[in-house]
């Protein structure tokens, strides 16, 4: 299985048009416009800043999900593998023991007397 990347998102898209605009607006006037206020700051250089920090986690966030990837696909391939083992355990025990031992039982198998029995019923009509 693996993760889903994370995409650009539509916020990061507009902001990076509005940036663009930002930029150009900054440039004809000559300085840095401040479309915030006192308390909050909000220049094309915030706006670029937190732009590049919300790309950079999401890189790191989809290097992250490779290795996930990765260790899920080694988890399924040891699972797998355990798996074989542990069915070569019940069949050395049923050679060894019988099919129908207490040993075959105490490894989590079914006895072979303890199987349902499968009969057909024929339906007279």
């Amino acid at each position: 299985m693996s993760f889903r990347k994370r995409e650009t998102s539509p916020v990061v898209n507009k902001a990076n048009l509005r940036l663009s605009g930002m930029k150009d607006i900054d440039k004809s006037r000559g300085k840095a416009i401040d479309y915030g206020g006192e308390d909050n700051v909000i220049t094309s250089e915030t706006v670029e800043t937190l732009l590049k920090k919300v790309n950079s986690n999401t890189e790191l966030y989809n290097q992250a999900l490779q290795q996930a990837d990765a260790l899920s696909n080694m988890i399924d391939a040891d699972e797998a593998q355990l798996n074989s083992m542990l069915k070569a355990v019940l069949n050395s025990a049923s050679a060894k023991f019988g099919d129908d031992s207490n040993e075959i039982e105490k490894l989590g198998g079914t006895r072979k007397s303890d199987r349902k029995k499968f009969t057909r019923t024929v339906k007279m009509g």
